[in-house]
């Protein structure tokens, strides 16, 4: 397990260019202020990873658990 702290939109924001550059699909499983999660929806490769960031505090930086 790894934690990463980011700001929620450069999150999503580096979640969708890296989707982008090495050509996969990911789905949104929860999306709301206090949380945002993503699975790799890429059947097709074998794609098992899932990603889940909960808000801090601060209401604007998230923790990632990959």
């Amino acid at each position: 397990m790894t934690l990463l702290m980011i700001e929620r939109n450069a999150f999503k924001f580096a979640l969708a260019s890296h989707a982008v550059k090495h050509e996969f699909h990911y789905n949104i499983e929860a999306s709301d202020t206090g949380r945002y999660g993503v699975y790799c929806s890429g059947k097709e490769v074998r794609c098992r990873w899932r990603i889940h960031a909960s808000a801090l505090n601060d209401e604007v930086t998230v923790i990632c658990i990959f």
